[in-house]
């Protein structure tokens, strides 16, 4: 197997001839080939075809585990002598069963059979519960509970019972996996025992306080008990549907903080997603801090790990070419403290890259460097990388006092974090300003509302917000798709006038479903989304306002209000121009549930007029301007136009994969430096370069944008069709530009790749003005990834681009709104870098088209 990776497809099939000769490898291929069609039917929902190939994998396990089998494997690759790359030597030093390079002597021999008669393989042994554990989760999918748990628990026991080796081991990853399952089976038990639950968790959590401390001193017994592994066990029963409630709850809250423990010091971003969406769903109101911790390390792992991972395959590149090109060890000094800052050896990386040298890498196709600029650029790599890793391990570390971590941040940003949970049942939002507490705020994406019968007990209909705005937004993008297709034929008037209809018809479709997202998604928590006033005495003025209108609201309805749900008051209040009836969200704040009894819907009442008559009081004009809000979106959210929506449409609104490359932009601005740096000195027009119609189909577009760009200063670039080396000359140069303006087809992916746009030595701003250039891709279980996701990786300061398909007429007005109105100058402040001219502009661009 490890020749067949390494695509050595000869002396991988002299090692399985080998096997052969102990009739035995059909049983592996047996092996291999159950489970994997059993993963295959287990995500199509095909349950019973899921578990008959579990259970033929397990069949054929048990009979691998044969003493004499395993003896002549051991044999084989014993008296092997094989080349091992250092990365090969690292996973062959990881096994039971060696892949020694030398004859061993008789007395490891012996050494090795010792292992096989007390029955320690453990590869097979791993295997075998990893095959219990998807039998685990086949029971889960079928919603038989118990049966899963009891299932899951017996796996967990056998990876418990393997070495821990430490470091990302396959068998840390699916006791990851395990635990996340379990923390859902008790998360599902809680709900069982109490439908509110979760709705007391988040919004009257001191309620649950004292049955909380219970029920851990309750759990804290049951594991010491299993720890002296009494053979006398004291059973602990919980009557109290309430309590046994917490129980589960509390219980899923341990599992899942041991899977949490993993997820760190392995390399697993999907399953770090999936663990803190759960723990931030039971968290909630709990700790507010925690909740917007563990919601903001849910997003962008997967950008993160690529981000990375280039920046290592860079730092590999660069410390061979430094060596190749007459460098002392004392050059590579930087780069050994930087890779040791990312968990790295310098060895390691030298020997990977001189192993795994790519010939076609992008990044040859620049100008030679100098040694000198060679240490200055992976002094660079080095530091970003390290930025990136010391803030994740920053959010780790401050779980708690995450408000340290957001200190930083410009006064004047509203940073909007919005995650759906894998059940996708439930939206989750974190509001993080420097100098606020968090606020998450829980919205139900699955809603039962009671239907009225007057005979039998009462039925339930269920409706999916989620789905019911995501199906006909699939099937509005696919329309526009063919219709779009079909104008490139010449059209006659009669088909010119019926492809506009079309169109106009589909655009009416679309503004419904933005309708839709911002009334039924968000509704009255919309306001968590909006930027403050820029005007910083209308916002001063509010925020006083506010402390009498809170006292008067804390006597209307007989409450009192802590420092969090009165700062939560506050940011319905500030938006009350675009959520004219907050109801929903003074039921939350007041911990009133969703159904308020007829007292309570008369104090609300009482409450809505005077945030009313307060903001009416204050607030001059509802087009006042707000500063802006940087959109952090999770996996599933990432298609909806959420810029678009009536209350944002005119504010500054940008997407950004994460919290970390917020953090690190920010360090790029005041990273000090010799030479010019866009992040901190802002676009000079006259490093910028365009690239028009270089397919040279679109006409109307080089002559509509050739003025404009003339008129304006923008002097260098190519336009109309081009040879396919001159195109590939063009995106090498006008990417190492401040600015680079693309308008053709698409994001430009078919004249380089993402992987090369991630590894470019400098990026600056891309305008990438094509259909879809911006969207991203879905990938099932896996993050999204794009064209737009790789700029980010590749340290450009701004990519703007558009989510779908548009006409090139619409995307001519854009760019020429921008570049005619766009004049960047040097960022001197903070405050000065959060204004950015460019963000202003696209929401004004915006304005210019006739269609979304």
């Amino acid at each position: 197997r490890l020749h067949y990776h390494r695509k050595d497809f000869k002396t991988a099939d002299e090692f399985f001839a080998q096997l052969k000769e102990f009739g035995e490898l059909e049983r592996l291929i047996k092996v291999e080939t159950n489970e994997s069609i059993g993963d295959l039917k287990l995500r199509q929902k095909n349950f019973d075809a899921a578990n008959k190939n579990y259970d033929g994998a397990d069949e054929f396990l048990n009979k691998l585990m044969d003493r004499s089998y395993i003896l002549d494997i051991v044999n084989v690759f014993s008296n092997a002598r094989v080349d091992l790359t250092p990365g090969e030597k690292k996973v062959v030093s990881r096994l039971k069963t060696p892949a020694a390079t030398k004859k061993p002597s008789t007395k490891r021999k012996s050494a090795l059979e010792e292992e096989v008669d007390n029955e320690d393989c453990t590869p097979l042994k791993r295997s075998q519960a990893r095959i219990q554990f998807k039998q685990g989760q086949v029971a889960l999918e079928r919603g038989c509970l118990d049966d899963s748990q009891s299932i899951l628990l017996q796996a967990l026991s056998k990876f418990d019972q393997l070495e821990d080796r430490g470091g990302s081991n396959p068998h840390n990853i699916d006791k990851i996996a395990i635990l996340y399952h379990l923390g859902r089976i008790s998360i599902a038990k809680g709900i069982a025992e109490s439908s509110a639950i979760v709705d007391t968790i988040w919004n009257d959590p001191e309620s649950l306080r004292d049955a909380i401390d219970e029920v851990r001193e309750v759990l804290r017994a049951e594991e010491a008990q299993e720890t002296e592994k009494r053979t006398k066990r004291k059973k602990f029963v919980i009557k109290d549907e309430y309590d046994l409630a917490v129980y589960h709850i509390e219980k899923a809250r341990k599992y899942l903080e041991q899977a949490f423990e993993y997820c760190i010091h392995n390399t697993c971003p999907t399953m770090l997603r999936d663990v803190c969406k759960e723990l931030s769903l039971i968290t909630g109101g709990l700790d507010h801090n925690k909740t917007a911790a563990f919601l903001n390390l849910s997003v962008g792992n997967t950008a993160l790990y690529m981000s990375l991972t280039s920046v290592r395959q860079q730092i590999s590149e660069l410390s061979r070419k430094i060596i190749k090109k007459g460098g002392q060890p004392s050059d590579i000094d930087n780069l050994t403290k930087g890779l040791q800052r990312l968990n790295l050896s310098a060895e390691e990386s030298v020997e990977e890259s001189e192993s795994e040298g790519n010939e076609d890498d992008f990044e040859d196709d620049f100008e030679d460097e100098s040694l000198g600029e060679m240490k200055e650029r992976l002094e660079g790599l080095t530091e970003r990388g390290a930025v990136l890793t010391d803030t994740q391990k920053k959010m780790i570390e401050h779980l708690e006092d995450f408000p340290t971590i957001i200190s930083d941040l410009p006064p004047e940003w509203t940073v909007c974090t919005l995650n759906i949970t894998p059940a996708r049942d439930t939206l989750m939002i974190t509001r993080l300003r420097a100098n606020d507490p968090p606020v998450s705020v829980r919205i139900p994406i699955i809603v039962k509302r009671p239907v009225k019968s007057v005979r039998g007990p009462t039925r339930y209909t269920t409706s999916d917000k989620y789905e019911q705005i995501m199906t006909p937004l699939k099937e509005i993008l696919r329309k526009n798709k063919e219709i779009l297709k079909q104008s490139r034929d010449e059209p006659t008037k009669v088909e010119k006038n019926t492809w506009w209809d079309q169109r106009h018809e589909l655009n009416n479709e679309m503004e419904e479903i933005v309708k839709s997202i911002e009334d039924d998604l968000f509704g009255g928590w919309k306001s968590l989304l909006f930027g403050t006033f820029s005007n910083p005495k209308l916002q001063k003025k509010l925020e006083e306002r506010f402390q009498e209108l809170a006292e008067k609201i804390e006597e209307i309805a007989d409450v009192t209000l802590n420092e969090y749900t009165r700062h939560l008051l506050f940011v319905c209040f500030s938006g009350y121009s675009h959520v004219k009836r907050p109801r929903s969200c003074l039921c939350s704040i007041f911990g009133w549930g969703s159904e308020p009894d007829k007292g309570q819907t008369k104090i609300l009442a009482s409450c809505l007029e005077a945030i009313k008559n307060a903001y009416e009081e204050v607030s001059e004009t509802d087009e006042e301007k707000r500063n802006p809000t940087i959109l952090v979106l999770d996996g599933h959210l990432h298609e909806l136009p959420i810029e678009f929506i009536s209350s944002l449409r005119d504010y500054p609104v940008c997407r950004m994969p994460s919290l970390l490359f917020i953090k690190y932009r920010l360090t790029r601005f005041f990273q000090k430096t010799s030479k010019p740096s866009v992040h901190r000195d802002g676009v000079r027009l006259s490093n910028s370069y365009y690239m028009i119609d270089p397919d040279g189909n679109l006409g109307s577009t080089v002559n509509s944008l050739t003025p404009v760009l003339l008129k304006n200063g923008f002097t260098r670039g190519v336009k109309s069709k081009q040879k396919p080396e001159a195109i590939n000359d063009g995106f090498r140069i006008g990417l190492s530009h401040d600015l680079f303006i693309y308008c053709g087809h698409n994001a430009g992916e078919q004249y380089i790749s993402r992987e090369q746009i991630s590894k470019l030595p400098r990026c600056g701003v891309a305008l990438l003005m094509g259909c879809s250039s911006a969207s991203l891709e879905s990938n099932g279980e896996f993050d999204p990834s794009g064209t737009a996701l790789s700029y980010c990786i590749s340290d450009s300061p701004a990519t703007v681009g558009n989510l779908w398909i548009v006409t090139n007429k619409d995307l001519d007005s854009v760019t020429s709104h921008i570049l005619s109105n766009w004049r960047p100058a040097p960022a001197r402040t903070k405050t000065e870098s959060v204004n950015h001219l460019l963000l202003t502009h696209i929401y004004q661009a915006r304005k210019q088209t006739k269609l979304m």
